[in-house]
């Protein structure tokens, strides 16, 4: 029995395995991989890239796709003279935009990535959730071992419990003098975790033709059990823009709605004033206000080019005292301007707005959606360079770009 394998959809798995690797996975924050696992992460984008291509087109390549990249190459290769900082780093950053473009303007269709990642994620929530319960929140199961990360605020190690790898222990939250145990699932922080589930349902809820329950179930406990506060903004604001998407082709129902839109709008927002006052009430809360202050003041500094990528030391010298313990970033919007300047910041801004414009031209609301929701996202969560994140604002460039199973 010959067991046939769809050499485009493997490469479309791998590189969805290869978004979440890269999005602050544990994995790729562990003490015994630094130096190696990020190269090796980049080679693999770099075989499914051609393999995708090879396999979409039988290796052949327009000439517009070369086009588009050959500027891109251009405009990093200009910023990578004037802001020759962290060469390893930004290096890796440019290679991941090639390989990322070479998929997103010769295939112009990553509906088929999407899809394998929402179903990694998925896997992942539901194993976090069943050890985030019988291990972390009752105790019946031990972790299995533990390992020292290197994501910290301060550049200390830190000890990690684990299940087999599979589940990490690490993070306690408390707001409002409640304690308890935040599932991290198989990343860095809480807030990922949540950033992952979160993306994985927009795409369950905006890019299929018929969302599974069952799969938005999962996500939203395992969002809720992060216990981040972005993450219970970006389920309510899902599920309402989703609501006003919906057809109603019964006068009764869409009676219904026309009254209650403004009803749920108003609720919509009194909760998430709610939710952001218990957030900014803690002391993380307080440090991520400051994130912007800070971010600001180095932008201000470094306006054209910024302080060059990964340049994070002159950050932190922009930090008041009271940061020294939690040096940390938690936004991406000042993250990008601080290391690229106004010459990241267009760059960003410009793929954002062509990719609302398209949305709204060719009337495709759910990747409008969708995208606003990610905005929204992408200023309060520090994720502007992952894999993830690039493939998303690269592919606004796209205006025939296919994300979902019916467009």
């Amino acid at each position: 029995m010959k067991i046939k394998i769809n050499k485009q959809q493997f490469f479309e798995c791998l590189v969805a395995v290869l978004l979440v690797l890269n999005g602050q996975s544990m994995w790729s924050k562990l003490e015994t991989v630094q130096g190696w696992f990020s190269w090796l992460i980049l080679g693999m984008l770099w075989i499914a890239a051609i393999g995708i291509l090879y396999c979409s087109n039988s290796g052949k390549v327009e000439k517009q796709t070369v086009f588009s990249i050959f500027l891109i190459t251009v405009y990093l290769a200009v910023y990578i003279c004037v802001r020759p900082v962290n060469f390893n780093g930004t290096l890796q950053l440019v290679l991941s935009v090639i390989a990322i473009s070479m998929i997103v303007f010769e295939t112009k269709d990553i509906s088929g990535i999407l899809q394998y990642y929402r179903k990694t994620i998925i896997i992942i929530a539901t194993i976090s959730l069943f050890f985030w319960v019988f291990g972390s929140m009752l105790s019946y199961l031990q972790p299995s071992s533990e390992i020292y990360s290197i994501w910290t605020g301060n550049g200390d190690h830190v000890l990690v419990k684990n299940y087999y790898y599979l589940y990490f222990q690490q993070q306690m939250s408390n707001i409002k003098q409640i304690d308890a145990v935040r599932n991290i699932a198989f990343f860095c922080e809480a807030p990922m975790a949540a950033f992952h589930f979160s993306i994985a349902f927009l795409i369950e809820m905006f890019f299929r033709k018929r969302p599974s329950r069952i799969n938005i179930i999962i996500l939203v406990v395992a969002t809720l059990s992060t216990i981040s506060i972005t993450g219970y903004l970006v389920l309510l604001a899902g599920f309402s823009a989703k609501y006003l998407l919906s057809n109603s082709k019964q006068k009764f129902i869409h009676a219904i709605k026309v009254v209650s839109v403004p009803i749920a709008i108003g609720l919509v927002v009194c909760i998430m004033l709610y939710l952001y006052n218990l957030k900014a009430d803690s002391a993380s809360g307080y440090a991520r206000l400051n994130d912007f202050a800070v971010g600001y003041q180095v932008w201000k500094k470094h306006f054209l080019f910024g302080v060059g990528y990964g340049n994070y030391d002159e950050i932190k010298k922009m930090m008041p005292l009271w940061r020294s313990s939690n040096t940390g970033f938690s936004n991406s919007i000042m993250l990008v301007v601080d290391y690229g300047g106004l010459y990241f910041g267009v760059a960003y801004l410009f793929s954002i707005i062509k990719g609302m414009i398209g949305a709204v031209k060719y009337k495709k609301y759910n990747s409008l959606s969708f995208l606003l929701i990610f905005i929204c996202i992408f200023i309060v969560t520090n994720i502007p360079f992952i894999y993830l994140t690039l493939l998303i604002v690269l592919s606004q460039l796209e205006k025939t770009m296919k994300y979902s199973e019916d467009n």
